[in-house]
C-alpha cells in the first residue's frame, strides 16, 4: 500500500488534467533564428518591438522551449519550468532545472535571467555550464505563459575564466542616453568566473566577468577582455553582482557572500554624467578599487543583517532597498531559518545605496534549497520578486527552479510577499496525516533540520544536512537512541507507517531497531500493537513500511535506537516519516456546518472536521484552501473548500471538504446567555497585577511582623518556665543546679519537635486541599497540567513543541475533559487550582486561631516574670547594682558572639533552600518521591532524632558529664561540616562540573545522584540543626538579662536573617565552579565557626552559669 502524494499528482488540480501544463518546442510559436555565420554581439537583432514567443536571435547556441502553466491555478505555476522535461527526467538539456534569478523589465517584456543546473540527483554540489532566461509579457505573466530560450551564453564566455562554471550573473540595459531609441541599445551580463591566474597563484579563483551584446539573448563577447574585479582585489569571494543605476545616473555594483557585502561605484563620464557599465571608481592610485563595506545600522557589523549572500539593491522613492539570502552567518541573527544551510529572503533599507542598511523583515520565508537567490522589480503596475527552491520533481538543493511572486507594499514601504503555492494550495487528498503535524525531536543536530521528514520530499540521497532529520552528535556517540514525535491540533485514526532512513559513508547508519508509539488518553507513550515488521532498510526506493492495529491518538512516535559501533552508537537519519490512515475503514467525512461572518471579515472556519472510521468518530485537522478577501467583502454567500488529514481522494482544487459561508452586514456571533458568576481573580493578569502584587506585599510584611513578635516572646515563655526551677536548684547545690540546666535544654527541644509536628503536617494539608477543591469543580489534579497550561496561554500552540501540545492535549482531556477552547480551558483550570492552593491559607489562618484560643485558655498557667518582681521589690545598694551592670554587659557581649557565629552557619544550612535545592533539581534523580514527601523529610527527622539525642544528653548528664550549651552548639557546627564533606567528596568523585556547565551536557551525559545523597545529607543537617538552633534559643534564654529576654530571643532570629540575606552567595557559587568546590567552601565555613565557637567556650561557661 502507498499514500505517498507525489509532486506531479500535487500538480494535477483543474479537474486533474497535467496535460494542461503544455510545452511547445518549435511549432508555430517558435522565433526566427538567423544565419549561425552572422552571430556576433555586435550584429545580434534588437529584441525591442517583438512578441516574447517571437524573439529574434542569431545565438546558434540558442533553444526555445514554450510553457503553457495557463491551465494551472494562478498560485500553482511555480516553479516557471515546473513540467519542463520531466517526460525525460534524465535529459537535462530538456528536464531544466534553473537557479540564481535575476529579473530585468525591457520593451514592455519581463527577462527572468537564470543558470542551468545539472547536478545529478545524488551529487552535492554545483554543475553549472550555462545561462538561459525565461521571457514573457504582462498577459503572459498573468495566464502562466512564459518562452524559455536557453544556452544564451556560455560558462566558456571569457578566455582568461577556466570555463567550467556558469555561476549567478545579472543583465542589465543601457539605453545609451537615448531611452525611445533602442537600436543604439547595448545588454551588459555580470557573471562570477573562475579567474585562470588566480587560480593557477593558489588564490581564491572568483571573479567578476562582464560581458555584452545588442540581444539580452546574445550572442555576448568580453567587454574588458579581463576580469572586472577579483578576490585578491576585494579580499572576499567575489560572487554575486547587482548592478544598479540611481536616478543621478551613478551606477554601483554590489557582491559578496559568508556575511561581507561590498559595494563599488562604477566611474563616471565627465561630459555626458552617464555611469560606466564597464570601468569601477578606484582610489588614488588609480588601480585599486574604491570598496564600500555594507554595514548593519544597529550593530554597525558587517553586512546589514543576516546577509548570507545575493545581495539585490534598488531604489523605490527616497528609498533604497537591499534584498538578500539571509541565514545564519553574517551580522545580527536570521530570524527565519534553522541551520546555514538554509536561507531565508529578508532585506534592509537605507537613505543611500551604500548604506547603512536598517533591517525590515522577511520577504519569502525558508525554502525547499540551501539559497533562494532573489531579485526584485516593478513590471507593469505591480512588483515581483524573483527566487528559486528545490520543490521541482526530482529537484535538490543542487538541482533548482526559478518563481515569482507579487510583491505587495503597505502604507509605510514595507514589503510583503506570499511564496506560492502554500502548504494549504497544495495539499491534496491523501491517507498519509504526516503533513498535519507539528514536528518534534528529542535531539537535532544543529544544522539539521526535523522538519524535512513532512514536506513530502524524497530525495535519492540527502545531500545537505536540511534534506533529513538526524541525531548525529559524533562518531560515535554515547546516546543509543532519540525519537521523533508528530503532533496533530486534531486526533487521527492510523494504521500504518513508512519511514525512510538515510545513510552516509561516514555517521549515518540504518538504526539496530526502531517502533512506532501512541499518545494514550492517559498522557502515556504505548506501543503500537501488532506491527507487521519493523525492517531496516535504507535509499530513497527502500522505505520501511510497518502496518498495526488502528490507533486514535494526537501524538505518534518513532522511536529509534542506534547500532552499536566503537564502543558507542552509531548516528540515525530520517530523510521522510509518513503515516497512514485506517483507509480499510472507509473513512467518511461529516460536513460540517455553515459559518457565517460579517462583510469584510474573514470566516472563521473550523479546525477540525469529524471523520467517521466504521464505529469510531474522530475530530480530524483540515487545511482550508485560502480565501480570497473579495469572496466575504461583499453581502452574499460562497463555498470554503479545503483537505481534512487522513480521507484519500482525487487531487483538485476543491479538495475533500467544503463548508458554505454566509456573509452579513453586522453580522454578531450569538450572545452568550450563560449568568456570569461574579469572582475575584485569583490568577494574576494584565488587569490586576498591580493591586494583587501589593496586596501581597502588605501581607507578608504582617506575617514577617505577627511572626517576629510571635516567636521571640514565645521562646522567651518557654525559658521563664525553666527560672523557678534552676532557682531552687540552686539554692540545693551545684549537682542540682547542672542537672536543672540540662532540663532547660531538653525543654527547648521538646518545645522544638512541636514546632515541627506542624512542620510536617503542613506540606499535606495543602495538596490534600488543592484535590478537594479541584473533585469539587469535576477535575484532577496533575502536577504537569499547570505548568503545560502556563506555557499555552503564553506562547499557543504554535510556539510549544509538539510533545509539549499533546501531553497538554492528553491531560487536558483526562484532568478535564472534553474541551473545544484550549484558551479557556487552561484559564478556568488554573483559576481552580489556585483557589485550592488558597485554601490552605485558610487553613493556617484557622490554625493561628486555635493557637490563640489555646494560649488565652492557658495564659495562666504561663509565668509572668514582671508581676514576679513587681511582688518581690528588692532594693540593691549602688555596689550591688554595679556588679549586676557588668555582668549584663559580661551576658550581652556573650550572647553577640554566638549571634556573629551562628550568622556563618545559618548561611551554610539555610542553603537547603537554595544552592541545595538547586542541586536537587539538577544533579539528583528526584522523580520516585513526591515533592511532598521531600517537604516532610526535615521534619520527619527533627521529630524521630529529638529523642534520641535527649536520651543521649540526659544519659550524659547522669553520669556528671553534662556537655555545656556552648559545646553543643560547637559539636553541631562540626556535623554541619561533615554533611558538606559528604556532599563536596562526592560531587569531587562523581567530577560534577559548575552547574552551568552541567545543564549544558546532552541528557545523555547528564549523571544523576540517587535520592540516597539527598537523604544522608538533610539527616547530618537535620542533626546539626538539633545540637544548635534549639539549644541556641536555650543559650540566649540563659544569658539574656531577664528584662530583655524577648528581645534577646527576636537577636536570635535576627542572626537567623542575617545569615539568608548572604545565601545569594551559594547559588553564584554553584553555577561558577565546581559543584565540588562549592560545597567544600561550606564546609569550611562551618568548622570555621566550629573552632570560634570552641575557642570562646570557657568564657561562654563561665557567663551562662
Amino acid at each position: 500500500m502507498s499514500f505517498h502524494v507525489s509532486a506531479q499528482s500535487v500538480r494535477a488540480v483543474a479537474g486533474g488534467l497535467v496535460a494542461a501544463a503544455t510545452l511547445l518546442s518549435g511549432l508555430a510559436l517558435a522565433p526566427t533564428a538567423m544565419a549561425a555565420d552572422s552571430a556576433t554581439a555586435d550584429n545580434a537583432p534588437s529584441v525591442a518591438g517583438h512578441a516574447y514567443n517571437e524573439l529574434p536571435y542569431n545565438n546558434p547556441d540558442v533553444t526555445v522551449t514554450q510553457i503553457d502553466n495557463s491551465a494551472l491555478p494562478s498560485y500553482m505555476r511555480n516553479p516557471i519550468g515546473q513540467n519542463e522535461g520531466i517526460d525525460t527526467p534524465n535529459d537535462l538539456s530538456q528536464n531544466y532545472y534553473s537557479a540564481d534569478a535575476s529579473a530585468l523589465s525591457y520593451d514592455g517584456k519581463l527577462f527572468v535571467f537564470t543558470g542551468h543546473d545539472e547536478a545529478s540527483p545524488d551529487y552535492g554540489s554545483f554543475n553549472m555550464k550555462d545561462w538561459g532566461v525565461y521571457v514573457t509579457d504582462e498577459d503572459g505573466l498573468n495566464q502562466g505563459k512564459w518562452t524559455h530560450y536557453k544556452t544564451i551564453a556560455k560558462a566558456d564566455l571569457f578566455s582568461w575564466a577556466t570555463g567550467d562554471g556558469a555561476y549567478a550573473g545579472q543583465v542589465v540595459a543601457d539605453d545609451n542616453g537615448t531611452p525611445s531609441d533602442t537600436s543604439d541599445d547595448w545588454f551588459y551580463y555580470y557573471v562570477p568566473v573562475k579567474d585562470k591566474a588566480s587560480e593557477a597563484a593558489g588564490q581564491d579563483p572568483f571573479a567578476i566577468g562582464v560581458a555584452k551584446s545588442k540581444s539580452p539573448l546574445g550572442p555576448w563577447k568580453d567587454a574588458i577582455g579581463k576580469p572586472l574585479l577579483t578576490t585578491s582585489q576585494t579580499q572576499i569571494e567575489t560572487i554575486d553582482p547587482a548592478f544598479f543605476v540611481d536616478e543621478d545616473g551613478t551606477g554601483y555594483l554590489h557582491f559578496g557572500t559568508f556575511g561581507t557585502q561590498l559595494a563599488i561605484k562604477m566611474k563616471k563620464d565627465a561630459t555626458t554624467g552617464r555611469t560606466s557599465y564597464t570601468e569601477v571608481e578606484t582610489k588614488a592610485d588609480g588601480t585599486t578599487p574604491n570598496l564600500h563595506t555594507m554595514k548593519d545600522a544597529d550593530s554597525n557589523a558587517n553586512g546589514p543583517k543576516g546577509f548570507f549572500e545575493a545581495a539585490w539593491v534598488f531604489r523605490k522613492g527616497d528609498t533604497y532597498y537591499n534584498v538578500y539570502d539571509g541565514g545564519k552567518p553574517g551580522s545580527g541573527t536570521a530570524t527565519c531559518v534553522e541551520s546555514n544551510y538554509q536561507a531565508c529572503i529578508q532585506y534592509s533599507t537605507s537613505d543611500s545605496p551604500l548604506g547603512p542598511w536598517k533591517y525590515q523583515g522577511v520577504i519569502v520565508p525558508s525554502g525547499s534549497a540551501t539559497t533562494m537567490h532573489p531579485s526584485v522589480l516593478q513590471f507593469g503596475d505591480k512588483w515581483y520578486v524573483t527566487y528559486h527552491t528545490g520543490d521541482k520533481e526530482g529537484g535538490t538543493d543542487f538541482r533548482r527552479a526559478v518563481c515569482i511572486d507579487e510583491v505587495d507594499w503597505t502604507a509605510d514601504g514595507q514589503m510583503v510577499s506570499t511564496a506560492h503555492p502554500t502548504k494549504a494550495e497544495k495539499t491534496q487528498p491523501s491517507t498519509n496525516v504526516a503533513p498535519y503535524a507539528k514536528v518534534s525531536a528529542t535531539f537535532t543536530e544543529t544544522p539539521a533540520w526535523k522538519g524535512s521528514v513532512n514536506d513530502g520530499r524524497v530525495l535519492q540521497t540527502a545531500v545537505v544536512p536540511p534534506n533529513h532529520w538526524t541525531n548525529y552528535r559524533s562518531i560515535p556517540q554515547s546516546q543509543s537512541g532519540d525519537s521523533l514525535v508528530y503532533q496533530w491540533d486534531g486526533t487521527v485514526r492510523v494504521n500504518s507507517s513508512k519511514v525512510w532512513f538515510d545513510v552516509d559513508s561516514n555517521a549515518l547508519r540504518a538504526p539496530a531497531s526502531w517502533k512506532i508509539q501512541y499518545l494514550d488518553a492517559d498522557g502515556t507513550w504505548k506501543d503500537v500493537t501488532n506491527p507487521s515488521a519493523y525492517t531496516t532498510t535504507t535509499g530513497k526506493a527502500n522505505p520501511n513500511a510497518v502496518t498495526f492495529d488502528a490507533v486514535t491518538t494526537t501524538a505518534l512516535k518513532l522511536d529509534m535506537t542506534g547500532q552499536a559501533v566503537d564502543g558507542g552508537y552509531a548516528s540515525v537519519a530520517v530523510a521522510e516519516w509518513e503515516v497512514g490512515s485506517d483507509s480499510s475503514e472507509s473513512p467518511a467525512i461529516t460536513a460540517p456546518k455553515s459559518v457565517t461572518t460579517a462583510t469584510g471579515t474573514a470566516p472563521t472556519l473550523p479546525a477540525t472536521v469529524d471523520v467517521k472510521y466504521g464505529n469510531p468518530t474522530v475530530a480530524s485537522p483540515v487545511i482550508w484552501r485560502p480565501v480570497d478577501a473579495s469572496s466575504y467583502a461583499k453581502v452574499g454567500s460562497f463555498t470554503a473548500y479545503g483537505v481534512v488529514a487522513g480521507v484519500p481522494g482525487e487531487a483538485s482544487e476543491q479538495g475533500n471538504v467544503s463548508v458554505n459561508v454566509t456573509v452579513q452586514d453586522g453580522y454578531q456571533p450569538a450572545a452568550d446567555t450563560t449568568k456570569p458568576t461574579v469572582t475575584v481573580a485569583v490568577t494574576a493578569n494584565a488587569g490586576n497585577t498591580s493591586w494583587l502584587l501589593t496586596l501581597t506585599c502588605i501581607a507578608l510584611f504582617f506575617i514577617a511582623f505577627g511572626n517576629g513578635l510571635f516567636k521571640g516572646n514565645l521562646q522567651a515563655i518557654v525559658g521563664q518556665m525553666y527560672d523557678n526551677l534552676e532557682a531552687e536548684a540552686a539554692t540545693k547545690g551545684e549537682k542540682e543546679l547542672i542537672e536543672a540546666k540540662s532540663k532547660r535544654d531538653s525543654g527547648f527541644q521538646i518545645f522544638y519537635v512541636f514546632i515541627n509536628i506542624g512542620g510536617l503536617v503542613a506540606p499535606f494539608i495543602a495538596p490534600l486541599l488543592r484535590s478537594w477543591w479541584l473533585s469539587a469543580h469535576d477535575m484532577v489534579y496533575n502536577a504537569s497540567l499547570p505548568a503545560l497550561c502556563h506555557d499555552y496561554i503564553a506562547k499557543g500552540a504554535e510556539g510549544m513543541s509538539a510533545e509539549a501540545m499533546g501531553n497538554l492535549n492528553q491531560l487536558m482531556s483526562q484532568c478535564v475533559g472534553e474541551t473545544t477552547d484550549m484558551a479557556a480551558s487552561c484559564a478556568q483550570y488554573l483559576q481552580i487550582f489556585n483557589e485550592g492552593i488558597h485554601y490552605s491559607f485558610v487553613a493556617s489562618v484557622a490554625a493561628m486561631l486555635i493557637s490563640l484560643i489555646i494560649f488565652f485558655v492557658t495564659k495562666s498557667q504561663f509565668p509572668n516574670p514582671g508581676k514576679k518582681e513587681a511582688a518581690a521589690a528588692v532594693t540593691y545598694s549602688a555596689e550591688e547594682k554595679a556588679a549586676m551592670a557588668k555582668e549584663i554587659k559580661q551576658r550581652l557581649y556573650a550572647l553577640f558572639a554566638v549571634l556573629g557565629v551562628v550568622i556563618f552557619f545559618w548561611f551554610s544550612f539555610h542553603q537547603n533552600g537554595t544552592s541545595l535545592s538547586l542541586f536537587a533539581r539538577d544533579f539528583v534523580d528526584t522523580s520516585t518521591i513526591a515533592p511532598e514527601i521531600w517537604q516532610a523529610v526535615n521534619p520527619f527527622f527533627v521529630i524521630t532524632l529529638t529523642p534520641i539525642i535527649m536520651m543521649i544528653f540526659g544519659s550524659l548528664s547522669r553520669r556528671g558529664k553534662e556537655i555545656s550549651t556552648p559545646r553543643k552548639i560547637a559539636i553541631g557546627m562540626l556535623i554541619a561540616g561533615l554533611a558538606y564533606l559528604f556532599l563536596a567528596a562526592y560531587s569531587l568523585i562523581m567530577s560534577y562540573p559548575s552547574a552551568a556547565e552541567y545543564r549544558e551536557l546532552p541528557i545523555d551525559q547528564q549523571v544523576k545522584a540517587g535520592a540516597w545523597v539527598l537523604i544522608v545529607l538533610y539527616f547530618l543537617l537535620t542533626v546539626a540543626e538539633l545540637f544548635i538552633s534549639p539549644l541556641g534559643l536555650s543559650f540566649v534564654s540563659k544569658v539574656a538579662p531577664k528584662h530583655l529576654l524577648g528581645l534577646c530571643q527576636g537577636l536570635w532570629l535576627g542572626a537567623t536573617a542575617v545569615g539568608n540575606l548572604l545565601l545569594w552567595i551559594g547559588p553564584l557559587m554553584y553555577n561558577a565552579i565546581p559543584i565540588g568546590y562549592c560545597w567544600a567552601i561550606f564546609m569550611i565555613v562551618c568548622f570555621i565557626s566550629m573552632g570560634v565557637m570552641l575557642f570562646m567556650v570557657k568564657w561562654l561557661e563561665r557567663v551562662a552559669k
